[in-house]
This record gives structure tokens, sequence and C-alpha cells, in this order.
């Protein structure tokens, strides 16, 4: 015995201290690997955009014949250009810039933090938001000294750095928490009611929609500018030129696409002295940007109907908001216009800018929130009188819960048959009265139709007998099966509810069987 307790002690001890050890390693390991996940969150999207950047500027640098030791000014511009930093170059500041990298390296933020917060709850998914933001903001204020420091070697003026860091913040603390909210719906889901979501879901349709049917409209001017385009590419004078003027006019498209949208719901594009609108155009000098060739020198009569591409995208988000409750109706179509015009303002605003001598560029951003909110707003009043008001549609959709009609009809018509059966119990003078079932011991007992329980003749119970006894369960209880049944021979069964009530009790009690014969028993059962 003392052998034995001396072996189990020491494998006892022995598996202690392995999962000590064990613990201590996932212990030691968690922080580990929680600071690599951390890093890599913080500084993927910017590690991947400074790459691209140093390909695309060495190419420059290589077919331009250029010196190489430019690349590291150039490469912290380009960053700083992808979060719409004005950038002053030789004297000239270029505050409209390409909106298309903006959107790319904010979807890859948002892609990275709904990536990793996947895995995690509580306060780790708001540690994967702030290291997404702090690693661009760290390279932000590297790529701001690289720029201060190479102004010797390349003719580019530090910006102003506390727009630098605004600019910065904005594009990143808007894109991590939409990229941890998308990965973890339930977030949301359990703090907003259906018409919230649905008001979120049909605002984002609607924005999307819109800038949709502004792309047509780019593609539509440059194919009837076409002869333009291809004389400003020519202006290139080499494949350096010609490549360089065409992806240009490509990173631009994204901002031609937003004023395009802010045009069609009546607002106005500027470039400079340059207007356009549905209703008029101004012209004047542009920068020699082929894709620039899509402005008008002037508005045709007919221009006026691209009103009706709002409109109908309007009409379409109002009606799959619709519901026969007006005050949800409202919220829903509410939060869809403030979702549209939030998306329409905040992108009109980084799509614009002040470009060098030419003078502001953008579209007049109050006017397109407004006109924006106003459409849904009108679309939506319309759709509510329509599917609320109009006689023929509530008819319609009141039709359904008719007797007769579906499964709400149905419901009905069994209502009325069994008021109707009681009725008729109750003209023939049948008391209904609760039976005393605690009386076992009695093995002849003289019924009456007073002690008969029938509960809209659907539920017959009998005691101490091969009919029915209560304990056994297979007692004469056809509740259901008499009011589905017995709903076309209710005069007859009426008639002769006391007669026959008081035979069937009297024949079966009968010692001699008369009464209680198998067809008795078929008409039970059948019963």
């Amino acid at each position: 015995m003392p052998t034995i307790r001396s072996v189990s002690a020491a494998d006892s001890l022995a598996t202690r201290l392995r999962e000590a050890r064990r613990a201590r390693r996932e212990h030691g390991g968690r922080p580990e690997r929680g600071a690599r996940e951390l890093i890599l969150i913080a500084f993927g999207v910017p590690l991947i955009t400074v790459s691209v950047a140093v390909l695309i500027i060495l190419a420059v640098q290589l077919m331009a014949g250029g010196a190489l030791s430019a690349v590291p000014s150039a490469v912290a511009a380009c960053w700083l250009a992808v979060h719409q930093v004005p950038i002053t170059f030789g004297g000239v500041t270029i505050g409209v810039l390409p909106i298309l990298p903006t959107l790319l390296v904010a979807a890859g933020t948002a892609l990275i933090a709904g990536s990793a917060s996947r895995t995690r709850h509580g306060t780790e998914r708001l540690t994967v938001i702030v290291a997404a933001v702090a690693g661009p903001l760290l390279t932000t204020a590297i790529c701001l000294a690289v720029v201060m420091d190479g102004s010797s070697v390349m003719p580019i003026q530090s910006p102003n750095a506390l727009g630098a860091f605004g600019q910065t913040l904005l594009v990143h603390v808007v894109a991590a928490p939409i990229g941890v909210l998308l990965a973890n719906r339930d977030l949301v889901d359990a703090r907003l009611t259906d018409g919230d979501r649905r008001g979120i879901r049909y605002g984002v349709v609607a924005a999307l929609a819109l800038f949709a049917a502004g792309g047509i409209l780019v593609l539509l001017r440059l194919l009837l500018a076409w002869t333009s385009v291809g004389e400003m590419i020519g202006d290139g004078y080499d494949f350096d030129g010609y490549l360089g003027l065409t992806v240009l006019s490509i990173l631009y498209l994204p901002n031609l696409m937003i004023g395009a949208a802010a045009v069609l719901v009546g607002s106005e594009a500027h470039l400079g002295a340059v207007s356009v609108d549905l209703f008029a155009a101004r012209g004047g000098a542009v920068p020699p940007l082929p894709a620039l060739a899509i402005l008008p020198a002037d508005v045709v009569a007919w221009a006026p109907i691209g009103l009706a591409v709002p409109a109908v995208i309007a009409v379409g988000v109002a009606w799959r908001c619709r519901s026969t409750d007006l005050a949800v109706y409202a919220r829903s179509l509410a939060v869809t216009a403030a979702v549209a015009a939030t998306i329409i303002v905040v992108l009109g605003q980084l799509s614009g800018g002040r470009l060098g001598e030419v003078g502001g560029v953008g579209i007049t951003i109050a006017t397109a929130g407004v006109f924006t909110i106003g459409w849904i707003v009108v679309a939506g009043v319309i759709v509510a009188l329509v599917h609320n008001v109009l006689p023929w549609l509530r008819s319609g959709r009141t039709g359904a819960g008719r007797p007769g009609r579906g499964r709400s009809g149905a419901v009905a018509t069994s209502t009325e048959t069994d008021a109707g059966f009681d009725e008729i119990l109750d003209d023939d003078d049948t008391e209904s009265t609760d039976y005393d079932d605690t009386d076992h011991d009695s093995t002849d007992t003289d019924y009456d139709d007073d002690q008969l329980d029938v509960d809209g003749f659907g539920d017959h119970e009998y005691e101490d007998h091969e009919y029915g006894d209560a304990e056994s369960g297979d007692g004469y209880d056809t509740r259901g099966d008499y009011a589905t049944s017995a709903a076309d021979d209710a005069g007859g069964l009426a008639g002769d509810a006391e007669a026959g009530s008081a035979d069937r009790i009297d024949g079966h009690h009968d010692p001699a069987g008369r009464g209680a014969g198998p067809d008795a028993s078929r008409d039970t059962a059948a019963h």
C-alpha cells in the first residue's frame, strides 16, 4: 500500500507540473501572438500601399530617366495624396486628387479590421480599431518627415501637418469601424429595429444607384466626345505621355461619377469658372486632362429629363421600405434619406478641392445633400399615399382575411360553425354540468340527462364501464371530431339529443345488453 500511494502521488505531481507548464506556455504565447497580429493590423495597409507606390514611382523614374534619389520623397507624397492631403508641387497646390486610391485604401482597412475582429470579443475589437487607425497615423508622420527632408531633392513643399493627420484619421476611423460592424453584424442587429436596418440598407442602395447612373452618364459623354479625348491624349507626344494621361484619366473617373450623380439630383458641378447642371452650362478653360472632355459647352433642351433618374431611384427605395405601420415607414424613410445624403456629401467633399490657379473643383455640397433627401422624402410620401390611402389597394390587402379566402377564411368559418352549434344545443335545453368523476366504487350508476356533460356537443365522459374509463385514457372524448363532422347533421342530432342520450346510457348499463349492441359501438366509433 505505501508503494501504491507513492506512485500515485508521483503521477499526480507529474500531471500537475505538465499542466502548469502547458498553461504557462499558453499564457506566455498569447501576448506575443496578439502583438504580432496587432502589428499586422496596424501596418498591413500602409505596407501594401507604400510598396505599390514604390513600384509605380520606380517605373516612372526609370522610363523618364530621372534620378532615383527623389524616390523616397515621391513615395511619401503618394501616401499623403492617397489620403486626400493637398500637395504643393513647384508652387502649384493640387487639392483635387483621385478618390479611387482612397477608396481602395479604406476598403483594405475595413477588410483587415473586420477579419481580425471575428475571433475577438468586447474590448479586443476596440483594440483592433485602434491599431487599424494608429498604424496609418504613424505612417503619415514618417511621410511628413521624409517630404520635409527631401524638399531639397524634389520641389515638394511640406503640407500642413494638422490637415494631413486629420485626413488620415478621417479615412481610417470611418473604414475600420465599418469593417468591424460588417464582420460582426450581431453587434448592431440586436440594437436596431427592422425599420432601421431596412433604412440603412436602402440608403446605401440609393447612393450606389446614383453613382451607377452617374457612371453611365460619364460613359455616354466620353463616347460622344471621343474625338476630343483622342486629341488630348495625342498631346502627350510619346508613349510615356500617352500612358500617363490615360492612367490619370482612369484614376479621376470616380470623381467625375460623383459629380455626375450630383448633377442628376439637381445640384451643380464646377471646375473653376466652368459649371454644369441639368438646366445650364457655362464654359471656360479646363486643364488638358482627357477625361475632362466630357464637360459640355451647352445643355440640350431635353437634359432636364435626367431628373427622372433620381425620381425612379427614390420611388424604388421608398417602395422597398413600405409598411402598413406609418410610424415604422416614416422611420425607415428618414434613415434611408439620411444615409444616402451622408454618403453623397462625404464623397463629394473628398472628391473636390482647389486646383492651383484654376480654382475650386467639386460639387455644391449643400444642394446635393438637400436634394437627395428631398427626392427620397417626396417619393416616400407618394408611396405612402398609394399604399395606405387608396381604397382599392387597402381592400386588396384586407381581402385575404375574409371568410372563405385562404387560411384566415377557414378559421372564421370554423368559429361561426361552433357558435351556431352551441346555439342549437342551447335551444334543446340540454344543461351543461360538470360530471363528478371521483366515486370509483360504484359499479352501476343511474345516469340522468342533467348529469351528462355536453360542451358544445363535443365532450362526453363516461365512468366505470367499457366505453369510458377516465383513468385509462380511452374515454369518449371527441371534442375536435364533433366540431368538424357534426356541422352537416346538426339539426338531426339537436332534435334527438335528450332521447338519444338517455337511450345510449340506459342501454349501456342494461344487464341484458339491450341498447349496447354493435350498432351503438359503430356509431360511437364513427363519431
